[in-house]
């Protein structure tokens, strides 16, 4: 079997996903249509006369309407009419970001110089969608000293049982401004911005970072289905939301097995075969019902953003036609001891390392995790790029992810 079949069969066996309900049927033309139109912006979109891409985009909108459209013809319940509302505003969120990144940003080459470092990252990032490196010792006790105070501030939380991502991170404030300077001055250094931006095809920089202390003692993002006999060793594996900003994760500890490192499986992503329709859906599906005034969110009650806790939620994915149904937040899914777990359990990489240990990759397109602390302490720099000079709509844009990076990254 294929990855994705072996995805399918998880589902099918998967105790939580037993639902006895029937998935609504789409049109496969206008699901190739889509994909076919919508790749071509994405990818070559920068290589497009005005004319032609407008035109382009304009059919993508029009043809997911009708998708989507097509499927609200099928269903009844206001609860379900809700959630294809939302799903069809989030994922046409998404498209509109990342073709605006495309048309604006792309136009122009990236002028940071490439030497060696730089030439393997990229390759690195192209090939494997990954690579790992370490900062300057230096570098490293610089930041620590900054965020002494931040530190310590986060371990007496932790003391206290306060566990939440947001009691113990910080992203923004001036020594998170003078952190991203650090930052972007050893990175411009090692090659790693000139890696970034040949690959993103657009000169890139740090922009953002969250520091962010993870204790033993939070159990924030563990196994949401309690009638497994154990929990998926996939727990939490998850292909990020957006394209357009890559990442990075900088340890300021030695992280080692106990520390709760982070782990990636290179080439899922690909090996997942996803159509770029259901790609796009299963990057929107999160979103939806976490607006409070949504009818959804109280009938949802998710547990933090693990959307798959909400018995309704997992109807309404269930419903989906097998050529869109895709959850990007899909580890906590995969049936502990299936074909599916064990696929991907086998191309896992472990980032063990000293302080200064760090991962640059493509969130959207590399499947990776978090680890459990179980004992000790874990202090690291969740670190996100973005394209310079940026236009308004990015600058907000940009804005409102780093706002959410402790809630998105590992």
């Amino acid at each position: 079997m294929t990855l994705k079949e072996e995805l399918a069969a998880s589902y099918r066996v998967h105790p939580e996903f037993q639902l006895d309900v029937s998935a609504l049927s789409v049109d496969a033309k206008s699901v190739e249509e889509f994909g076919v139109g919508y790749a071509l912006l994405r990818d070559h979109g920068s290589s497009l006369t005005k004319t032609r891409r407008a035109a382009i985009e304009s059919r993508c909108f029009e043809v997911l309407a009708m998708i989507f459209a097509a499927l609200e013809k099928q269903v009844q319940d206001v609860f379900e009419l809700t959630f294809l509302r939302e799903l069809r505003a989030h994922a046409e969120r998404l498209m509109s970001e990342e073709l605006a990144y495309t048309e604006s940003t792309l136009r122009s080459r990236p002028t940071r110089p490439v030497g060696p470092a730089a030439e393997r990252g990229a390759l690195a990032l192209w090939q494997r969608r990954h690579f790992f490196g370490s900062l300057a010792p230096r570098a490293v006790e610089e930041i620590r000293a900054l965020a002494r105070e931040d530190i310590e501030r986060f371990r007496v939380r932790a003391g206290r049982g306060e566990l939440r991502r947001e009691d113990l991170s910080v992203n923004d404030g001036p020594t998170v401004a003078t952190i991203t300077t650090i930052l972007n001055r050893e990175f411009a250094a090692n090659g790693v911005l000139s890696a970034v931006s040949a690959y993103m095809s657009a000169d890139m920089r740090v922009t953002g970072a969250a520091l962010e202390l993870s204790a033993p003692q939070a159990t924030w993002w563990t196994n949401a289905h309690p009638g497994l006999q154990r929990a998926p060793r996939t727990m939490y594996a998850h292909l990020d939301e957006s394209l357009i900003f890559p990442k990075a994760i900088v340890y300021l500890t030695d992280v080692a097995t106990e520390n709760g490192p982070t782990h990636c499986y290179p080439g899922v992503y690909e090996r997942l075969d996803l159509n770029p329709l259901q790609e796009l859906i299963g990057r929107a599906l999160a979103n939806v019902g976490n607006d409070r005034t949504s009818v959804l969110s109280e009938y949802y009650q998710k547990r933090y953003h693990q959307s798959m806790a909400a018995p309704g939620f997992r109807r309404h994915f269930m419903r989906l036609p097998a050529q869109l149904r895709f959850n990007s937040h899909l580890g906590w899914d995969i049936y502990p001891d299936s074909e599916a777990e064990r696929s991907i359990v086998a191309t896992e990489v472990t980032m063990l390392g000293s302080r200064g240990t760090y991962i640059v990759f493509d969130g959207a397109r590399l499947l990776h995790r978090g680890g459990m602390v179980e004992q000790g302490e874990r202090l690291a720099l969740q670190v996100v790029f973005a394209s310079v000079p940026r236009r308004r709509w990015m600058n907000r844009l940009l804005a409102r992810r780093i706002g959410r990076l402790e809630k998105t990254a590992p």
